[in-house]
């Protein structure tokens, strides 16, 4: 990506013994580590044109190379996919379910958007949004946020569960308990893959 001098240069599949290169080379030419991957190093490029092109030349000769502009284009055109794609699913499910139940069965499946958008809102707790902007992340870090994730779904499910039958009696129906019990199953099923999400924007791998 170049903006003015500034230029981004990312090196792929890179061993510990080869990013401790990397480094030394960002040291020789006085450039910034921007990001650290599990297998790729991130470089800021703030040289001239031509100390910008002999590094991008070194780095080649020596590592695979990435093209950041080329990945955020292919990052964007996925994001978009994916946005159109889940956000077209839902209305085709909401038409079959609106036609398929009637408005007080809907209405009823409604009421408990609530509990699970707030449980949502806890179980991640932003630490997904920090490990992308972490720049010295480890494997250490993302099992914590693994299993960070997990004891709080398995905690809010299990409140949700204990709680259900207040929430039917609230609301005056019945049916509620169960709906709501077998929903929120969802929550630990969504943390199990923060992780792996967060690892896919990081890598800029919106396609898988």
């Amino acid at each position: 990506v170049h903006m003015k001098e500034i230029l981004f240069a990312k090196v792929l599949d890179c061993t510990v013994e080869q990013k401790a290169e990397v480094f030394q080379i960002a040291q020789v030419f006085n450039v910034q580590v921007a990001d650290i991957g599990n297998d790729s190093v991130l470089l800021e490029c703030k040289l001239t044109e031509r100390r910008n092109n002999e590094l991008i030349a070194l780095l080649k000769s020596k590592y695979k190379m990435s093209s950041v502009k080329e990945d955020t284009i292919k990052s964007v055109k996925w994001t978009a996919l994916e946005k159109i794609s889940v956000q077209g699913i839902q209305f085709v499910l909401g038409l079959i379910m609106a036609r398929l139940l009637t408005p007080e069965d809907y209405g009823t499946v409604g009421m408990l958007a609530i509990f699970i958008a707030i449980s949502t809102t806890f179980i991640d707790g932003g630490f997904s949004n920090a490990l992308i902007r972490k720049i010295d992340r480890t494997e250490a870090d993302y099992c914590t946020v693994f299993y960070f994730n997990i004891v709080i779904a398995i905690f809010c499910y299990a409140i949700l569960f204990i709680s259900a039958p207040w929430v039917a009696d609230f609301f005056h129906i019945p049916l509620l308990c169960a709906i709501l019990r077998v929903q929120s199953l969802s929550l630990i099923l969504n943390s199990l893959m923060a992780v792996q999400v967060a690892r896919l924007t990081i890598d800029l791998n919106f396609k898988a």
